[in-house]
């Protein structure tokens, strides 16, 4: 399992897991979510924006795929190939 910046240069790996395990279960034993979960990285705090006369804050994230839950610090994009304008163009509201 691997972690790649903006820049696609790794920033972290887990090497060793069986093949066997599930991803979202290897990830769960791995010093990247323990540190997630602790709040321990240096990641930003949710930055704040204004669209259409609506204010809001972001956080910053990692993207992941489907296999992994949702955090506030990772996300995944919606599944499946037919996806409605609105889960296409997220908007904040």
């Amino acid at each position: 399992m691997a972690l790649c910046d903006s820049n696609y240069c790794f920033i972290w790996v887990d090497i060793g897991a069986y093949g066997k395990d599930s991803d979202s279960g290897v990830f769960k034993e791995s010093t990247l979510y323990k540190k997630l979960t602790e709040r321990s990285l240096d990641i930003p705090d949710a930055t704040p924006i204004i669209t259409e006369n609506k204010e809001g804050k972001l956080p910053y994230v990692i993207v992941a795929d489907e296999a992994f839950a949702m955090m506030e610090n990772l996300m995944r994009p919606y599944g499946g190939k037919t996806l409605s304008h609105g889960k296409k163009y997220s908007t904040i509201g």
